[in-house]
């Protein structure tokens, strides 16, 4: 019975260190596509904004990433985010500005 506790135990440890690498891979995904979005903002590309704010939904979706001693990787993802952030920030108040604008005209134009 001592041995199959200890087999679980490995199983668990195996199995979390598993859940781990997975979420890393997964972040490292996320954070190649905002940093491609970044790349296109700063470079005046203009991707679809719509795109841009789906995939800051999907980094909602998963746990954050874990950070690692000696491993930048979390500063890395955390300070892309805060970028996109403030970029769709700007877009977002432009956007409600201009649908402001719309609706104030006098032929009264109405977007839902």
């Amino acid at each position: 019975s001592n041995s199959q506790s200890m087999n679980l135990d490995l199983s668990t440890s195996r199995s979390r260190s598993s859940d781990k690498t997975e979420m890393r891979a997964r972040w490292q995904t996320l954070h190649d596509d905002l940093t491609h979005y970044l790349e296109e903002i700063e470079s005046s590309q203009q991707p679809p904004f719509h795109d841009v704010l789906q995939l800051l939904t999907d980094c909602t979706l998963v746990p954050p990433p874990e950070p690692i001693p000696g491993d930048d990787f979390v500063e890395r993802v955390n300070s892309t985010i805060k970028k996109i952030i403030m970029y769709t920030s700007r877009t977002r108040n432009w956007v409600a500005t201009f649908h402001d604008m719309l609706r104030n005209t006098k032929q009264g134009v109405l977007i839902p």
